[in-house]
């Protein structure tokens, strides 16, 4: 895809127009509080923004559209989880933030507990955003670029990493949250005008809901679902959502930067409403999709089909500029809060006298320093799929026990600073074990399921679909070990190899249709494409079912020998198996030791208790403390933020139920 003069044109305004903005936000900074926390002026539509753009990263649009593509609306779960997700901030956290007029999350910790813990948080989070947030956000939204334009991926990471370092090191929190603003409406803009397109080249809604299975409107899947089983997406992502909305100093910074409490709420609020779009602006594209151009070979590739297929001159600019504009917004704000992080956690620890400009150039550096950390990891962690899993999977398991420990130091006095230290190395030691036996017995089911779905299909008299066939062939020679069967010779590397020249020749097949769509009618290219795989499969399944079967039929028979999975038995339960039930028992078991050590060990002392839990917000004690104005209950009916909380928060609940 080439984008045209026009398009390059609003590209390149756009980012004139950010770096611009960005560096004049940023002028005149001159304390930290400045520089970190905006001098505490926000309002509330910039809070909410800001926490929306870090939030959104380029890898939404394609992904989110992706799974849409292939299994329908319940991944929108994740995002309307978020309005529930973002209730504990604005009631319970939020206060606690605001009152003690904290610069970081672990500093609330240390008020909290002591400095061990602020400590071992912070570096936490420091190492979680290098590796996980800046790297792989760079990494995969260079991958869109390439994919979708052709762009060098080498250049994206520099280019687009770079630009936004410079304009984050010039102008600190102000920088990033104004443009933030404007970055959060050319995104949801660009998202708006692709779902517009796309239902209007189909015929409306009604022509959506009449050619894709109903199934596929359902927000709401079994509790045995692998991917979002129901009591994994209210209990589970609620737990990691409350984390990440309001433990994560990526997200949270912005509402310490609040001018008072009831805006911070308030644009908290804002930021649910806006994920309640998600669903609909990035998820919705993919059911599009689905059903204007059926025959793609997997779903990442419906984003790209529909921007070269629906997109005229111009708004395909202002698409590319919502992309630009979504990692932008997550990398300044990543950028941002690990050089607060940096400096008020560790500098400050070591210089406590360091002046104002000296705590700023510190900030700058840590800047400039993850960026550099970032880029020259991210080619290390694209080049092993593996491993960008891993510390994805990881970081999730290890959010459910860190926000278990801060809802219960709010509302637990006798948990004590042992206690939490016990409780994270718990999450250490058990979040990869659980993990990797989460991964054996997945493993194991899925060679198990792909053998019988090879056996099912060579006895079958219907056609076969080429895609399935592939998928279960792959899916059955990488699994097949795990299912204990016993291989002699080169029997699995050769049935790897067969499969080489066929995927090859749909990988073919798919492009060629990808390049029909731009020329030929989305039926016709459709039917022409389903022709040329049936050939394929008249060519090809005689070989694959000849060298694919024999693993088939002795998986099948290693499985029937030892039906278990994993080395953890009670892990292999039906209603175990997803694995955002697992990362929930690994919480269980943290809050098993947090309490246990807590209770074994002496309590912490009284002043430790002033200020961090809900005594001094909503009991006795707090009646007795002086008024502070930020914390001043707002007057006016159509500023509180329980109005709009409540219709946002109802409204969503509600939509829920229709779409269940």
């Amino acid at each position: 895809m080439r984008l045209a003069n026009w398009d390059w044109a609003i590209v390149v305004v756009y980012a004139v127009v950010i770096i611009v903005v960005g560096l004049r936000a940023g002028r005149n900074q001159h304390t930290s509080e400045g520089y970190f926390l905006a001098g505490r002026r926000l309002r509330w539509p910039f809070i909410g923004a800001s926490i929306y753009a870090a939030n959104i990263s380029t890898e939404h649009f394609v992904g989110l559209a992706g799974v849409g593509y292939v299994t329908g609306l319940a991944i929108g779960s994740y995002e309307w989880i978020a309005v529930f997700c973002l209730i504990p901030l604005i009631v319970l956290f939020l206060p606690f933030y605001i009152k003690n007029r904290i610069y970081t999350v672990p500093e609330f910790l240390e008020r909290r507990f002591n400095p061990s813990v602020r400590l071992a948080f912070s570096g936490f989070m420091v190492v979680l955003s290098v590796l996980a947030k800046i790297s792989t956000s760079l990494w995969a939204a260079s991958l869109v670029f390439h994919e979708i334009l052709g762009w060098n991926q080498y250049a994206v990471i520099w280019g687009v990493g770079l630009a936004t370092a410079l304009y984050t090191m010039k102008g600190g929190l102000s920088a990033v949250v104004f443009t933030d603003a404007i970055q959060t409406v050319v995104l949801i803009a660009a998202a708006i005008i692709m779902t517009a397109l796309g239902l209007y080249r189909l015929g409306g809604l009604e022509a959506l809901q009449a050619k894709l299975d109903p199934a596929m409107f359902s927000m709401i899947k079994p509790a045995t679902d692998p991917d979002n089983p129901w009591p994994g997406i209210f209990i589970g992502v609620f737990f990691v959502g409350t984390f990440y909305f309001s433990m994560d100093q990526v997200l949270v910074q912005r509402v310490f930067a609040a001018k008072n409490l009831n805006e911070g709420r308030l644009g908290a609020t804002f930021c649910a409403f806006l994920k309640t779009l998600n669903p609909i602006i990035l998820v919705g594209p993919g059911l599009i999709a689905a059903a204007l151009y059926p025959g793609l070979s997997k779903g990442d590739l419906a984003y790209p089909t529909m921007l070269a297929n629906l997109m005229p001159v111009g708004l395909l600019g202002l698409t590319v500029a919502g992309i630009s504009a979504a990692l932008m917004g997550h990398l300044s704000a990543t950028y941002n809060s690990i050089a607060t992080l940096v400096t008020r956690d560790f500098y400050l620890k070591f210089r406590p006298q360091a002046d104002q400009d000296r705590q700023i150039l510190v900030g700058r550096i840590a800047v400039v320093s993850v960026f550099a950390l970032g880029a020259f990891w991210a080619p290390v962690i694209g080049g092993f799929g593996s491993l960008f899993i891993y510390i994805q999977t990881v970081s999730a398991y290890l959010m459910m026990p860190f926000a278990g420990i801060f809802l219960f130091a709010v509302f637990c006095k006798r948990i004590n600073a042992a206690g939490v230290l016990a409780c994270m190395a718990a999450a250490l030691l058990l979040a990869p074990l659980v993990m990797f036996n989460s991964r054996l017995v997945v493993a194991k089911h899925t060679a198990a399921k792909s053998a019988l779905e090879l056996l099912e299909m060579s006895a079958s008299q219907l056609p076969l679909a080429t895609d399935k066939l592939l998928a279960s062939g792959k899916a059955l020679t990488e699994n097949a070990e795990a299912s204990g069967a016993v291989f002699s010779g080169s029997v699995l590397p050769d049935a790897r190899a067969l499969l080489n020249a066929p995927e090859k020749e749909v990988e073919a097949l798919n492009n060629d249709y990808r390049t029909a769509l731009r020329d030929t009618p989305a039926v016709a290219a459709t039917e022409n494409m389903q022709a040329a795989k049936r050939r394929w499969v008249e060519r090809n399944s005689p070989a694959l079912f000849a060298g694919l079967l024999p693993i088939a039929r002795e998986v099948q028979a290693a499985v029937a020998r030892n039906p278990a999975a994993g080395f953890l038995p009670l892990m292999d339960h039906p209603l175990l198996r997803p694995w955002l039930h697992c990362a929930m028992v690994v919480a269980l078991l943290c809050m098993v030791a947090l309490v246990a050590v807590s209770l074994l060990t002496p309590p912490p002392p009284a002043e430790k208790l002033v200020n961090t839990t809900v005594s001094s917000l909503w009991g006795q004690e707090a009646k007795a403390m002086p008024e502070d104005p930020m914390m001043a209950i707002e007057s006016c009916w159509y500023k509180d933020y329980r109005l709009w909380l409540t219709i946002v928060s109802v409204g969503t609940a509600v939509a829920w139920y229709i779409m269940r």
